[in-house]
């Protein structure tokens, strides 16, 4: 990374650190005070070939001007390795066969078993099963498409880290249709330029010249096309060419499979292809993988009148359910879970199994139905006067209590028990039951609904951006709490103080402050998804905490909740507000500590922000502002005050609007301690979000070769996250589809 000192009179930077330990710089200083490129090398024995934490840690107001993370593929040491083959395709010589004298003799692989297993012979044609205990099987470019042991390594995909070299077998698998193009390189997406797939061995080499792969010195490659919901439809892909698939991987971090597609037609092959097949290598055998089970299904049961609407999920990502009501354990040929089965017959047994892939089947899940008798729903009226609405529950079940809430969940602690009507001054949702009659033996009833208008108000429920204090994006490595500043939660100095001591007349000493100023020591955290936390000496910090939904009289244990149903929502963790100094010993330093939009939005919309109390003993204090320049700090407009409970822990949502038409920035400013800043969120609606549905163009024809996904201000992103995302698909003729998908 490179480093600079604020201040060019006095050294400063940073120090690095992995899973806690130190580690020493090899390269440039740690407290330069020019720019200056620091270099660090991870230990092996630190990182135990696993996952670690990096912090970066400044020693003092330093500017950081990048960081560029290299990292080297692990060894494939004692790997076991099979190559499969079939000698009695296309006159085979395994003296020229390239990929086997690359793979078997690469000086960078040391200790490993080579099985070459050529399938013409029966006794080479390993099972599924057997092939689960190799590290890493290559299928050779020397397989015939139509080889009866293609089944097989199909079967094996996923349970196993697989190198298939032969694009052919995809029309035997039925995954897609081979396409050869007139071309010898490969087009590499934009995002896998720097992959470790591509890196050469020597520094001095490039294989990729304006987005072309060298793969070929001459002759054609060959791709699939690879249909729209098939198997591999939503894999990673590196490169293509004429527009089909030629690299992606599948599954990628556990037992990966990967298509390099060299064939065995062309062997006019770049030098790039030892570098190649190599880091393939290495990549796949660092995804090695026990083999588990896929997560055992759980059940959950919505009781109707005298009938029960069963929900199934499993806590295995991509997992697809199987259920029977017969008794019988499920299997995946037995009836797929879509949605809610809903239950009348008394005495139903539901039994579901998950299914995932690169995973054995779960262990299987059995629910016995229960059918209840319900209270009867309330009836919800509103009475709307300008500005606000007025929602009155009508009790429709003797002896029964109402409650009600916002967040459509049928929880009596999770919502407020209704004892006068209710008023609401922005357009929402409100949700309505009764609770269980014990003496009627009648359980609590169907939710009741109602959508909220108000005069006057737009309604706004696009997410166009949302702050919440994420893990992965806020901690920094740390499992608790992470504190930014210099002074943990109390901060460091906001001026620099320039002072000496007199002597009075009576003998005492006394300090005369001669100057103090500014010293613009600004903290900055900015995970680069859209939002940035900094402070010039207020304490900040970064605190894992668990939201309860319990949000009655019972939970009195200190839990983290809403105030009341209306403050339902807030997501998990927070950027808290800590302490500040006083730099003169005499007088407060200004509340410095503020969340900010890195990227403007349109105006109007609304601004909605979950906000907690952290403190016993006083109520915090922040502000809303906007503005469509960041450079100045007093160029910031009031927007309003954003309000906290007076109770500690207790979350409160507050709803501003901007009503102005400019293109602006958004702050929350502390104007106290104990802030706790849980979201924020940025509510616009269809239009006026900047993004509508674009229909394909006529010309978008063929298979969509790349998918990328945005945020609604321009943000990459891995997957859909909360809120508006914006989908381009490219199709095989370079035309592009642009759409809006809403996750809420």
């Amino acid at each position: 990374m490179d480093v600079e000192s604020h201040r060019l009179t006095d050294g400063r930077g940073v120090s690095l650190s992995v899973n806690g330990t130190a580690v020493e710089i090899i390269e440039g200083s740690e407290k330069p005070k020019e720019r200056t490129t620091c270099v660090w090398q991870i230990p092996a024995d630190i990182s135990n070939g696993e996952l670690v934490d990096v912090t970066v840690t400044n020693s003092n107001g330093c500017h950081i001007y990048y960081i560029d993370l290299q990292e080297d593929a692990p060894a494939v040491d004692g790997a076991k390795i099979a190559y499969v083959f079939n000698s009695g395709y296309n006159n085979y010589d395994a003296s020229n066969d390239a990929f086997r004298d690359i793979i078997e003799n690469n000086s960078e692989f040391t200790n490993i078993t080579f099985d070459a297993l050529d399938v013409s012979q029966e006794a080479n044609r390993k099972t599924p099963d057997e092939l689960k205990a190799y590290d890493v099987v290559v299928v050779s470019g020397y397989m015939p498409a139509d080889d009866q042991y293609a089944p097989t390594l199909r079967e094996a995909i996923a349970y196993v880290p697989m190198l298939n070299l032969n694009p052919q077998l995809y029309a035997t698998w039925g995954y897609g249709t081979p396409k050869t193009a007139d071309s010898p390189s490969l087009d590499v997406a934009e995002e896998a330029l720097d992959d470790a797939l591509f890196k050469p061995s020597n520094e001095s080499d490039n294989y990729i010249t304006d987005g072309k792969l060298a793969f070929f010195e001459e002759g054609s490659a060959t791709g699939v096309e690879i249909p729209e919901g098939s198997y591999f439809a939503n894999d990673r892909v590196l490169a293509t060419v004429g527009g089909a698939t030629a690299i992606h991987e599948h599954n990628a971090g556990r037992n990966t499979y990967m298509l390099i597609p060299y064939g065995a037609d062309n062997q006019f092959y770049a030098v790039s292809i030892v570098d190649i097949l190599t880091n393939a290598i290495k990549e796949l055998n660092y995804s090695k993988k026990e083999i588990t089970k896929a997560a055992t299904p759980k059940f959950t049961e919505d009781y109707k009148q005298m009938n029960t609407d069963v929900t199934i999920a499993s806590d295995t990502e991509g997992a697809k359910i199987y259920y029977t009501t017969d008794g019988t354990t499920p299997t995946d040929a037995s009836t797929p879970y879509t949605g809610p089965v809903n239950i009348s017959e008394p005495g139903t047994t539901i039994t579901a199994v998950a299914y995932a892939d690169g995973y054995d089947p779960s262990e299987p899940a059995t629910l016995n139905v229960a059918l209840h008798e319900t209270s009867a729903m309330p009836t919800i009226t509103t009475a709307e006067e300008d500005g606000k609405a007025i929602v009155t529950l009508t009790n429709n079940e003797p002896n029964a209590t109402l409650y009600y809430n916002f967040t459509g969940v049928k929880d009596a602690k999770a919502s407020s028990v209704y004892t006068s009507p209710i008023t609401i001054t922005h357009p929402t949702t409100i949700y309505a039951f009764a609770g269980e009659v014990l003496e009627a033996e009648k359980v609590a009833s169907e939710l009741a609904s109602k959508d909220i208008t108000i005069t006057g108000k737009e309604v706004r429920l696009d997410v166009v951006s949302h702050f919440d204090a994420n893990a992965a994006d806020w901690s920094l490595g740390e499992s608790k709490t992470k504190y930014y500043t210099e002074g943990e939660k109390n901060g460091y100095n906001y001026y620099e103080v320039v002072s000496h001591v007199e002597e009075l007349p009576d003998g005492r000493d006394t300090t005369i402050i001669d100057s103090k100023e500014p010293l613009w020591n600004l903290t900055v955290v900015n995970p680069g998804k859209g939002w940035e936390a900094k402070t010039y000496g207020q304490g900040m910090l970064w605190e894992r905490i668990t939201i309860s939904d319990d949000i009655s009289d019972a939970n009195t244990d200190k839990r983290y909740r809403g105030e009341t149903a209306f403050d339902q929502g807030a997501s998990d963790n927070s950027v808290t507000f800590g302490n500040i100094r006083k730099s003169d010993g005499v007088e407060n330093d200004p509340y410095s500590c503020h969340i900010q939009s890195t990227e403007a939005f349109q105006g109007p919309f609304d601004i909605v922000t979950y906000v907690g109390n952290a403190s016993s003993s006083n109520q915090p204090k922040a502000a809303l502002f906007i503005s469509t320049d960041t450079l100045s700090e007093d160029n910031w407009t009031f927007v309003d005050s954003v309000y906290f409970s007076k109770t500690q822990r207790y979350i409160k949502k507050n709803i501003a609007s901007y009503e102005g038409t400019d293109k602006v920035f958004v702050k929350l400013q502390a104007a106290f301690s104990s802030v706790m800043v849980f979201d924020i969120y940025i509510m616009n609606h269809g239009e006026l979000s900047g993004i509508k549905d674009v229909d394909v163009a006529e010309e978008a024809t063929g298979n969509v070769v790349r998918t990328l996904i945005y945020s609604i201000n321009g943000t990459r992103l891995n997957a859909p996250a909360k809120g508006i995302n914006i989908i381009r698909e490219v199709y095989d003729n370079g035309s592009v589809k642009t759409r809006k998908v809403v996750v809420r």
